[in-house]
């Protein structure tokens, strides 16, 4: 085996179920010596199904989708949990209730998050039990506090948010899962000022920076891996031009300590690497809503870089 250290990376599973299996049987293949899973670990929505007689409804946006038998049900269940949602059995009655209480609703949603990830944690601690390799995985962005509370429990996984932890004999992880303000408001968000300050607090307690492996949430402004697809607009022939959608705070960050990488997400559409001086910046992207894991293998040595591998599957 080659010396160094392996890092396997990935981000942005948003519940997919599919996501996290393929993420464990990858790691279990090929044994990294340290697994991240950092960020927007969650889904965002709950899918009712509810019993009526003998047949079971789907209520959704597009009227409601029969299902005939047990073997129905259970093989949709299954379909909602690969793609990032959370299908619950319910009777009219408590339907009725959850839909006019946004309380309930939210009630509803926190307990299915929590119930996914403790499945999650189970499924990591058989998957990789005996193999050695070090899982690390962290909230970000859009995912609730109650994340922090389940990883807070006994199992197989670390989360380091807002922290560090040695990964080897001279590399530390350092994990921010906050990100900037966006259209779509996080309950991990910061403004620039202040994300920068909290990178800062954390970075200022590492022993050596630059043999540090950065995981900050949002990608460095202007890198490339920050790029947002936009609209062509109405009327015009000009083609979409993409947005550079990053944080400058990040940016800012990764120019000032100049670690060895920096391991980014929260823009799906921007799988790459780009560099920042000597820091090698990772975005893997993500591709969730079709249950395909997007991830990076990266290989570090003390002072160095020794390669990477973006890879989809």
């Amino acid at each position: 085996m080659a010396r160094g250290t392996r890092i396997l990376f990935a981000t942005d599973v948003h519940g997919s179920e599919a996501c996290f299996i393929k993420f464990v049987k990858l790691a279990k293949e090929i044994r990294p010596h340290v697994a991240v899973l950092a960020g927007e670990l969650t889904g965002k929505a709950v899918v009712p199904i509810v019993r009526r007689g003998h047949l079971h409804e789907v209520m959704g946006t597009r009227g409601p989708e029969c299902l005939v038998t047990e073997a129905d049900v259970v093989a949709f269940e299954r379909r909602m949990r690969m793609r990032g949602l959370y299908p619950v059995r319910m009777d009219m009655d408590a339907y009725d209730a959850v839909r006019h209480d946004g309380v309930a609703r939210r009630r509803l949603l926190a307990q299915c998050v929590m119930g996914a990830m403790r499945r999650w944690l189970s499924l990591a601690d058989h998957g990789l039990r005996g193999t050695g390799v070090q899982l690390f995985i962290s909230p970000a962005h859009n995912d609730d506090w109650i994340v922090d509370e389940v990883l807070r429990g006994p199992g197989p996984a670390r989360n380091v948010d807002g922290g560090s932890a040695y990964i080897d004999d001279h590399h530390e992880l350092l994990v921010i899962g906050h990100a900037h303000p966006t259209p779509h408001a996080g309950p991990r968000e910061l403004p620039e000022d202040r994300l920068a300050e909290h990178i800062r607090r954390a970075a200022d307690r590492l022993s050596d920076p630059h043999r540090a492996v950065f995981v900050l949430h949002a990608p460095p402004k202007s890198s490339g891996i920050d790029l947002v697809p936009t609209r062509r607009r109405e009327g015009t022939d000009s083609p979409a031009r993409p947005v550079a959608a990053g944080s400058r705070a990040v940016r800012e960050a990764l120019r000032d300590y100049q670690p060895l990488l920096g391991l980014h997400g929260h823009i799906h559409e921007s799988m790459g690497a780009h560099r920042l001086g000597r820091t090698l910046c990772v975005n893997p992207g993500s591709q969730y809503a079709r249950g395909a894991l997007n991830a990076a293998l990266l290989h570090i040595a003390k002072d160095k870089v020794c390669g990477f591998q973006l890879m989809t599957g």
